[in-house]
């Protein structure tokens, strides 16, 4: 079921082109290995769910982001984060733009997200706690308003 969702997702998408409205993945799992979340000619983007062993402060689960550029320029790829928890989007009225996200990934190259304190947190948001008790809890994302240039 997964695999026909994800294939009539990224057929969709690609009928539309750029500017993409949303990419959207709640099937209930947690994968753990590499998932296509938009694939084209130029562009890769890849997600997967990760236990962190933070430097500091509470291990989590995030959701790591990969960004791979295809093409022969740099390109640079913005997007709205939108992060349901416990089923209720907590971000989708976003005013000030704090979770507008922007990246450029050099042509040949790709970028990904670490479970790091450190790392570019454009590509890597919080799903949940894995050592203590989960009140609230990453229940859908979506990547709305994306957009390659």
């Amino acid at each position: 079921m997964l695999q026909i969702k994800k294939a009539l997702c990224i057929a969709l998408l690609l009928a539309c082109g750029t500017p993409i409205m949303a990419l959207s993945i709640n099937d209930g799992t947690a994968p753990t290995a590499w998932q296509d979340l938009w694939v084209n000619d130029q562009v890769v983007v890849q997600y997967k769910y990760a236990d962190c062993d933070l430097e500091a402060g509470f291990d989590q689960q995030w959701v790591l982001l990969r960004i791979e550029n295809r093409s022969n320029a740099p390109l640079t790829i913005s997007w709205d984060l939108q992060l349901w928890f416990n089923n209720a989007c907590k971000t989708c009225d976003d005013a000030n733009g704090e979770y507008h996200k922007s990246i450029v990934v050099e042509a040949g190259t790709s970028v990904e997200g670490h479970c790091s304190l450190k790392s570019n947190r454009n590509l890597s948001f919080f799903s949940k706690f894995t050592t203590r008790d989960n009140r609230t809890i990453l229940t859908d994302f979506k990547l709305a308003n994306l957009t390659l240039n």
